[in-house]
């Protein structure tokens, strides 16, 4: 009987997922661990551990952005408004002041209410 993350008929072979056989680890061989956003899938090199990565994305595990590239954090992406839904799939409701607001446009300025009350004011 093989350890958890080992096959082959001889136990010599570690599954995929799974990379680095070790006959003092206890599962015979180590995750791969590729990052789920940054890889193509889960298996990785059998004795390396290199994962498949999707394009412009490098690193062992496929987390890290070639040089001169970078992953955007959420505060960068953007959205189209009127493409919102809420989470019971409703549209969003918003809108903007223009005695406070007049040299914006109502994409530039935003006020949400959200149905508890709260009001939050986004500048974009």
């Amino acid at each position: 009987m093989c350890k958890p993350n080992v096959i082959s008929r001889q136990c010599q072979e570690c599954k995929d997922g799974s990379y680095r056989l070790e006959e003092d680890n206890l599962f015979g061989c180590q995750d791969c661990q590729c990052d789920i956003g940054g890889s193509e899938n889960n298996v990785c090199d059998k004795k390396t551990g290199k994962c498949a990565c999707r394009p412009r994305i490098s690193g062992r595990r496929c987390d890290k952005p070639l040089q001169t590239h970078y992953f955007p954090s959420l505060h960068q992406l953007q959205y189209e408004l009127e493409d919102g839904r809420t989470p019971s799939d409703t549209p969003v409701r918003f809108g903007y002041d223009q005695s406070q607001f007049g040299d914006y446009s109502w994409r530039d300025m935003l006020s949400f209410r959200h149905s508890e009350g709260n009001s939050v004011t986004y500048i974009c």
